[in-house]
């Protein structure tokens, strides 16, 4: 950071005089973050955002000239809380957000990433852009490589975890997997409060926020259980048994880097997960 960056960032935060995050959910996408958000601002000594993802450290035309607009909008009406944070999934994969994160706040910060089974995170991207339209249900897995959301980019894991931990510090880094979600909400949130030096005052949300499609085998092929689909432009999206296969061999050398760099086990990911 240049002397012009830092004063900039100081002056930014002096304009807006007022509360600053000190901890955030950095990821990563559809990995049970809205789930985690929905349940930690609920907690009385916690302040989240009125709007989940704010986006602001990982946009493309990303300016801190814009730090203390940031801060008046989404933490303006923060009080006495102990924590105060926002939920951005996309930090974790974009390559600057974690040092402009440290560069605003501090090294001090406590980030939350919640982490999914790679193979299982590469469908639930798919239907997620399917979802919205952006995908017309045809294309190939491979095939969505050069577009906004490639899905090699958004199943990487060890580059991204290392990337944290090293601007953190592993004493500020909590990583959850959304296995435990999926078998125990209660241990799920449960874990992040406790990394926070907080208790449970209430049980957590009943159901996931932000459900993706029911699944189901079609032949040799896994789609989506649903019968209506989102529009007439789109057809049911078909993912070959083999495709997804050898999609889930080829991610494993990166699991492998991403248990060793965290320390998680990661032994679940290692097994293909549609059966």
């Amino acid at each position: 950071m240049t002397e012009g960056e830092s004063t900039l960032i100081s002056d930014q935060i002096d304009a807006y005089d007022g509360r600053v995050p000190n901890f955030m959910i950095a990821g990563e996408q559809k990995a049970g973050t809205g789930y985690l958000y929905a349940n930690l601002r609920r907690h009385p000594q916690v302040f989240m955002t009125c709007i989940k993802e704010p986006l602001f450290f990982s946009r493309w035309n990303f300016d801190w000239k814009n730090l203390s607009g940031y801060l008046r909008e989404h933490f303006g009406t923060a009080r006495n809380e102990r924590w105060v944070g926002e939920a951005s999934a996309s930090y974790f994969h974009a390559g600057k957000a974690a040092d402009r994160i440290k560069e605003a706040f501090g090294s001090e910060m406590k980030v939350i990433v919640c982490l999914r089974h790679p193979t299982e995170k590469a469908v639930s991207l798919y239907l997620h852009n399917y979802r919205r339209g952006r995908l017309r249900g045809d294309e190939r897995l491979t095939d969505v490589e050069n577009t906004p959301f490639p899905i090699r980019k958004f199943t990487s894991h060890s580059e991204e975890c290392a990337r944290f931990l090293d601007v953190f510090g592993p004493e500020n880094v909590h990583f959850l997997l959304f296995d435990t979600l999926r078998s125990s909400p209660s241990t799920f949130v449960g874990s992040a409060l406790s990394f926070l030096g907080l208790t449970a005052v209430q049980p957590p949300l009943p159901r996931v926020v932000n459900k993706g499609n029911d699944l189901r085998w079609d032949g040799e092929s896994l789609t989506i259980a649903d019968t209506e689909l989102p529009s007439a432009e789109q057809v049911r999206p078909r993912f070959p048994k083999a495709e997804l296969e050898l999609l889930h061999e080829s991610l494993q050398e990166d699991v492998e880097r991403a248990e060793q760099i965290t320390g998680l086990d990661l032994s679940s990911w290692k097994c293909f997960p549609y059966i």
